[in-house]
C-alpha cells in the first residue's frame, strides 16, 4: 500500500511539474526578431523593437507593469558584437541577466547620487562588482525632462561582452521598476 501511495505521489508531482513547464512556455509571447536576436516576454503589454547602429543591436523594451522577464535567443552562429537595452522604467529596482551558470545582477541606488551596484554569481560563489570587471554592466540613466520628480524616463544598459563567452544559445533578462505598477 505504502509503495502505490508513493508510486502516485511521484507520478502526480512529474505531472504538475510538466504542466507547470508548459504552462511556462506558453506564457512566452513573441515580441520581436531582427538581427540575430529573438526576443520573447512574459506580460502582454511589453514592447519590444528591434534596431541596429555601428555598434550595437538596441532592444527597445516598454514594460508598463515594470516587472517582467524576456528571453533573448540567438537565431545566427553567433551574437552581435554587441547588444544594449533601453528599458523604459521609473527606477531600476532590480536588473538580473543570466546565462548559464552566470548570473549579473545590478541596480540603480534611487536618489540623487544613482549610484549603481552589481553582483555576479557563478554557481560557486557570489561576488561585488567594480567598473572595471568583465561583468560590469554599464547602465546609463535616461532623465525625465519633463517630469523632474521622475527618477528616469529610461535606463540604457550595456550587455558585457563576457555574459557571451562560450556562445549561449539564449540569455534572460529580469527586471523589476521601484514604481511598478
Amino acid at each position: 500500500m505504502l509503495k502505490a501511495i508513493a508510486a502516485l505521489t511521484i507520478l502526480l508531482v512529474a505531472s504538475f511539474a510538466s504542466a507547470d513547464a508548459r504552462a511556462e512556455a506558453s506564457e512566452l509571447s513573441t515580441k520581436a526578431e531582427a538581427h540575430g536576436i529573438h526576443v520573447a516576454t512574459w506580460q502582454a503589454d511589453t514592447r519590444v523593437s528591434i534596431t541596429k547602429s555601428d555598434a550595437a543591436v538596441l532592444l527597445d523594451v516598454t514594460c508598463p507593469f515594470g516587472i517582467d522577464r524576456g528571453v533573448l535567443r540567438r537565431t545566427e552562429a553567433a551574437w552581435p558584437a554587441g547588444i544594449r537595452l533601453r528599458l523604459t522604467l521609473q527606477g531600476l529596482e532590480r536588473l538580473e541577466v543570466v546565462a548559464g551558470r552566470i548570473a549579473i545582477r545590478s541596480w540603480v541606488q534611487r536618489g540623487p547620487d544613482r549610484r549603481i551596484h552589481a553582483t555576479v554569481e557563478d554557481g560557486t560563489s557570489m561576488r561585488t562588482l567594480e567598473p572595471d570587471s568583465p561583468y560590469w554592466t554599464s547602465i546609463l540613466v535616461v532623465p525625465d525632462e519633463r517630469d523632474p520628480d521622475r527618477l528616469a524616463r529610461s535606463f540604457e544598459v550595456t550587455l558585457p561582452r563576457r555574459i557571451f563567452a562560450g556562445n549561449p544559445e539564449e540569455i534572460t533578462v529580469r527586471w523589476v521598476d521601484f514604481f511598478r505598477q
